[in-house]
Formats: structure tokens, C-alpha cells, sequence
């Protein structure tokens, strides 16, 4: 395989690691040089929610980018290549090699951010009420909802999962694609419709 489409791969679906990185090596300097430069150390708790904030935001689109080396289209010789990166044909070593880091990436990211987001949801109504740290790290997962719909924030997740999994499950058929994510959207928008989740009075009726 040639260097491109694997490194453009592997940059794309590194950007999610790169904030993490990124903001743990300014809170680490925060709390080195912060007495020297005057400067107010950055609470962990807050940090902790910002790259939260963040890869909320691009959650779907790391998603997709992930799962990329998976979505292949077929060719009339009864070969497929990936999509992103049609010199790449899929069931060969260089393909393998991508597949590989999708695996690492998809569950590191996809699998395991959902996850804590999951667990932070299911145990937010009794950790909340005695913890404050708590509500500051996963304040990007409650801000946005009324209180009793606090969950939100993992329905949407559940949601970009089910998105990025169309173009897998039905890689060629564009008509396919298209009913599995209109299914998607309605069952998301008809939840969305009875419970009201949002603060915003426009968002809940947008």
C-alpha cells in the first residue's frame, strides 16, 4: 500500500485524540507554570468536560471516518474497493492493514466514549446529587435537556451509531441507504416529539 490513503485515514480519525492530547498537555502546563506565569490553573473536571464537549460535536463524523475501511462497493469483476479510498481493494493486505486500525479506533472511540457517556447517563441521578465534580465532568452530556430528560444525550449518540451504520449494512444500494436512515430519523424524531428533551423551545419543534 502506498502511504496516502492509509495516513490520510489515520489523521482523519485521529483528530478525536488529538483535542484529548492537546487539552490534557495544557492543564498538565496549567498546573507546572501556573505559579510562575500567574496564570489560573485549569480545574481537571472542566478540561474533562471540554474534550466531552468536543467529541459529542464530531462524535458521528469520527464514526464515519472510522468506519470507512468497511464500507465497500463492487465492482463488475465481482471485486470491491473502499469507498474513501477506491485504490484500496477490500479483502486484501493493505486492506486488512486499514481494517485493523478501524477495529482500535472504532473501539476506542465509537464503542468506548458511548460507553462512559452511557454509564454517566444511568448513574447521573444518584452520583449528581452527591458529587459535584461529577456534574462538571459530564456537563456536555445535560446542559442542553430539561432535567427529566437528562438521557438525551445518549439517545443522540445511539442515533450517530445507527447512521454511520448504514452505508456498512447496504453499501450498494443507494435506495436501501436512504430507507434505513429515513427509519433512523423518524424513530429519532417521533421520541424527540412526545418527550420534548431540549430547553430550547425551538429545538424540540425544528
Amino acid at each position: 500500500m502506498t502511504p496516502e490513503p492509509l495516513a490520510v485515514y489515520v489523521l482523519k480519525v485521529s483528530v478525536a485524540a488529538l483535542v484529548l492530547v492537546i487539552c490534557a498537555g495544557l492543564t498538565w502546563l496549567s498546573w507546572l507554570l501556573g505559579d510562575r506565569l500567574r496564570v489560573k490553573r485549569w480545574e481537571v473536571s472542566k478540561a474533562i468536560n471540554s474534550v466531552g464537549q468536543v467529541w459529542q460535536a464530531l462524535y458521528i463524523a469520527i464514526v464515519l471516518v472510522a468506519l470507512y475501511p468497511f464500507q465497500c462497493y463492487s465492482h463488475p469483476n465481482s471485486e470491491s474497493s473502499v469507498r474513501a479510498f477506491s485504490e484500496v481493494v477490500c479483502g486484501s493486505e493493505d486492506h486488512k492493514v486499514m481494517v485493523g486500525f478501524a477495529i482500535v479506533f472504532t473501539l476506542l472511540y465509537g464503542v468506548g466514549f458511548f460507553a462512559v457517556c452511557l454509564w454517566a447517563n444511568i448513574v447521573a441521578p444518584m452520583r449528581a446529587a452527591v458529587s459535584s465534580q461529577f456534574s462538571v465532568c459530564f456537563r456536555f452530556l445535560f446542559y442542553r435537556f430539561r432535567v427529566q430528560n437528562w438521557y438525551w444525550g445518549s439517545v443522540l449518540m445511539l442515533r450517530s451509531v445507527l447512521i454511520a451504520l448504514v452505508p456498512i449494512v447496504s453499501p450498494d444500494s443507494g435506495k436501501a441507504q436512504l430507507v434505513m436512515f429515513l427509519t433512523v430519523a423518524t424513530i429519532c424524531l417521533v421520541l424527540q416529539s412526545s418527550t420534548l428533551p431540549w430547553k430550547s423551545y425551538l429545538l424540540n419543534h425544528l
